[in-house]
């Protein structure tokens, strides 16, 4: 039941607010509110129904009758508003919950202030790390460039010096193949006479680079005290060597 009555009144409430809000636009378009459906007749009687109904009432003369008293703009709106105070519904807060409801709401925009600051401060600190790793990136990209220029010149060096060792072989294994040219033109015996004033490894190489029986013959030709020296200096030697 009591649900009901408030339902009603609430309806009540929102019909004479829509009243006054209909009557104060009319009021502002000019109009005469006489001319104004629904409501106008009771401000201004119209004049074809007071000629159709000339009969008044014993306390009024025939005149007064035929000229009703009009009601001003004022007296129709304060008449309404008069009865809206029995359509107050009452607050379902009390001052006491208010207070507390806008306490709560201050500081919920406090903190939500607080985390808008904080989430600011977070994202100019993630920007600002994100351009140092941007500068680091960067940087390193610079040092691989000049360590891949540097690792670019090492091996150019490295052919360089592959090239020179080559030719510095040839050059030895064209002298140690003239020399053995030379001996290999000797008798045996004179061959094996002359080729211990080389030292052991340097003669194992002269041998290296002639055929291994004249080799063998040299070898066989060399005094018997030296003859063990050379022959091992020769069989560590390697044939391409």
């Amino acid at each position: 039941m009591g649900k009901f009555i408030e339902i009603l009144a609430m309806v009540l409430g929102g019909l004479s607010i829509f009243a006054v809000c209909f009557l104060g636009f009319a009021m502002m378009s000019g109009k005469s509110l006489g001319s104004v459906p629904v409501i106008g007749g009771a401000i201004e009687p119209d004049p074809s129904e007071v000629a159709a109904n000339p009969t008044t009432p014993n306390n009024r003369t025939a005149s007064d009758a035929s000229n009703p008293p009009k009601r001003t703009p004022s007296q129709v709106i304060g008449s309404t508003l008069g009865v809206m105070p029995a359509f107050e519904l009452p607050s379902p807060y009390s001052q006491v919950e208010l207070t507390n409801l806008v306490n709560d709401l201050k500081n919920t925009r406090n903190a939500i202030a607080l985390r808008e600051k904080a989430v600011g401060e977070r994202e100019l600190e993630a920007a600002e790390r994100e351009r140092t790793l941007t500068e680091r990136f960067a940087l390193l990209d610079e040092m691989r460039d000049r360590l891949m220029g540097f690792e670019h010149e090492l091996d150019l060096r490295e052919q360089e010096i592959v090239r020179d060792e080559d030719a510095v072989d040839q050059a030895t294994k064209l002298k140690w193949a003239e020399t053995a040219g030379v001996f290999t033109e000797l008798e045996p015996l004179t061959a094996g006479e002359r080729i211990v004033e080389y030292e052991p490894e340097d003669a194992a190489k002269i041998l290296r680079a002639m055929d291994p029986a004249v080799a063998t013959e040299i070898l066989t030709a060399i005094a018997p005290e030296k003859w063990k020296l050379y022959l091992q200096a020769y069989s560590e030697l390697k044939p391409d060597a």
